[in-house]
């Protein structure tokens, strides 16, 4: 297995947080659980058609071979029968509608196709390019000559995402009249940018914290790893994990750690949100 993440170019950063590519041989019918992490994706998959089934339990469906994926509310799973040669780019939370000019949330929940978006040349080129370098030059190359057309960050909804980042107990009546806008106008700002509610935001990087701990100590004390990233008591955070990743926090916890490898397990790629610093891929090896 190889995978790999690079930093975007100076000029991509505001915008872009990662640029991945990820490359497995063909290892039987695989399924990953994909958490919310905060960020919208622009996925190129090279390898085997892969399907998804969401959370409210409807039937596999064929993803596209290139798409955007929107925010995600709640889990989804991924099911693959054959290779993996997948390319990705995960936006910041608010950076991939200034450069649609489109209201972010009218994808969330969603894959949409990148033909009938942009059309089907970065998928070309992303296919012609031979290994993930010049995949990622491919890549930035469409991104720059897109960036002319990129709306300017919204100030407000910045600030709210930075706030929001450590997926603390933020009031959001407290935030906005922190950043002197009304309770509603921010709502609105900051759905529109991001495709998610404050709220919504703030309970997704309290779960993502949840993962980066687990990643790090998989035997933390589970009322402890609830304090740490910030829910307010046990009850709050086995609602959520459970409302977000389908499964109790004890059972995210096995899924981090060795003895993970069942149907389900969670993904260590495409759950994590923007920390500053490229990831290093876990040791063991995973399934998606």
């Amino acid at each position: 297995m190889t995978y790999r993440e690079f930093l975007p170019c100076p000029a991509l950063a505001p915008h872009v947080t990662r640029i991945w590519c990820w490359d497995e041989p063909p290892a039987g019918v695989q399924t990953r659980r994909v958490l919310p992490d905060g960020c919208i994706e622009l996925v190129i998959n090279c390898g085997s058609q892969q399907r998804k089934a969401p959370a409210d339990g409807e039937a596999l469906e064929e993803q596209p071979s290139a798409f955007v994926a929107g925010q995600l509310t709640r889990y989804i799973d991924l099911v693959r029968a054959d290779r993996i040669d997948v390319v990705g780019v995960r936006f910041r939370t608010d950076g991939f509608a200034r450069f649609t000019g489109l209201p972010a949330d009218e994808f969330t929940d969603r894959d949409i196709a990148l033909g009938d978006l942009w059309g089907i040349e970065l998928e070309e080129r992303v296919r012609e390019a031979r290994g993930p370098i010049a995949r990622k030059v491919a890549i930035e190359a469409y991104l720059m000559r897109r960036l002319p057309a990129a709306t300017d960050r919204d100030a407000v909804v910045a600030a709210a995402v930075d706030r929001l980042a450590d997926g603390g107990t933020t009031d959001i009546g407290t935030l906005s009249a922190a950043l002197g806008i009304s309770t509603r106008q921010l709502q609105r700002r900051f759905r529109t940018a991001t495709g998610l509610t404050p709220k919504q935001y703030a309970s997704i990087r309290r779960l993502q914290r949840v993962v980066r701990i687990l990643g790090l100590a998989p035997e933390r004390e589970l009322t402890a790893l609830a304090q740490d990233a910030g829910f307010y008591d046990q009850p709050h955070f086995i609602h959520e994990v459970r409302r977000m990743a389908g499964i109790r926090p004890s059972q995210l916890r096995r899924s981090s750690s060795d003895e993970g490898g069942a149907e389900g397990e969670v993904s260590p790629f495409y759950n994590l949100a923007p920390t500053g610093r490229v990831v290093s891929p876990p040791t063991r090896r995973h399934k998606r």
